[in-house]
């Protein structure tokens, strides 16, 4: 299924260049689409926004650090809505009763229901500070701080395989 979404999105990239220009993207279309088909490339705005308008689906992601609420097909006459929780790097569904995992766009109560959950884990500092986390380069060792950090070390470099270290 991964793969398939990957496909999915690189084809809505290369397919409109006026909304999906290197602005937007940070990189031409014909690279970002080849970047987001690797398995090791994580997804994020960009890929909501598609895959809302793909599935006519509000997607509805809430950051764990700050609490926001990203709502992305929002001002499309959508009549469902899904939820994820980001951490920082990495999104996860979050489920209501029974393991469900799309509501109806005008269930307040599931939308607060998930925003709590989130809370939970901010309450935890259960996210991951990008700006400031420690990463080592598992090419050469070198312990590197944050997100900039290994692009610089990775422009430097060309080494691209980070871990997260605590």
């Amino acid at each position: 299924m991964a793969h398939e979404l990957r496909q999915l999105i690189a084809s809505v990239i290369v397919s409109d260049p006026g909304e999906w220009d290197e602005a937007v993207l940070g990189k031409t279309q014909a690279e970002y689409a080849e970047w987001i088909l690797r398995s090791d490339s994580w997804g994020g705005g960009v890929e909501c926004s598609i895959l809302s308008k793909h599935y006519s689906t509000i997607i509805s992601c809430i950051d764990c650090k700050t609490l926001a609420v990203y709502h992305f097909g929002e001002g499309n006459d959508f009549g469902k809505r899904i939820m994820l929780m980001y951490d920082g790097i990495h999104y996860d569904v979050i489920t209501g009763p029974n393991d469900a995992t799309v509501f109806e766009i005008d269930d307040v109560e599931a939308l607060e229901k998930g925003l709590a959950c989130v809370k939970t884990y901010h309450d935890k500092k259960q996210f991951t500070d990008t700006a400031t986390f420690d990463l080592k380069c598992m090419v050469c060792g070198e312990g590197i701080k944050g997100e900039k950090g290994a692009q610089a070390h990775a422009l430097k470099t060309g080494h691209q395989n980070f871990a997260e270290y605590k």
